[in-house]
């Protein structure tokens, strides 16, 4: 009799150890939706690539364009104030400020929380 008790709990012991103790699937998931995966957007603004200002007078030409996409947050630099300054983003904005300054050339560049830049 109690050889078979010990066989009896030996036979349920595998059975559950088997079939993973009856919880079913560890791989089948709990239901729900899926985690959405997002896909980045490349850093880019709305000023065009090459932008002509007559030269600041007695008033002020300035002109305010969108930064987008890549990491917050951006810094929006003049490779030359005496040519074209810039007002940069505040903290978490996402528009800056071109202010002609007088004749020539400058390049703005725009630079984003991972260090991408657009020009």
């Amino acid at each position: 009799m109690r050889f078979s008790t010990y066989l009896a709990a030996f036979c349920v012991a595998v059975t559950l150890a088997a079939c993973g103790g009856g919880g079913g699937n560890p791989g089948t998931p709990s239901g729900g939706t899926p985690p959405v995966v997002e896909t980045p957007v490349a850093l880019f603004t709305t000023a065009p690539t090459i932008l002509t200002m007559p030269a600041m007078t007695a008033v002020s030409r300035a002109l305010t364009f969108a930064i987008a996409g890549g990491v917050p947050s951006y810094t929006v630099t003049s490779s030359n104030t005496a040519v074209v300054s810039v007002i940069a983003p505040a903290a978490g904005a996402t528009a800056y400020t071109l202010t002609s300054m007088g004749g020539g050339t400058a390049d703005i560049v725009i630079t984003d929380a991972k260090g991408t830049t657009v020009t």
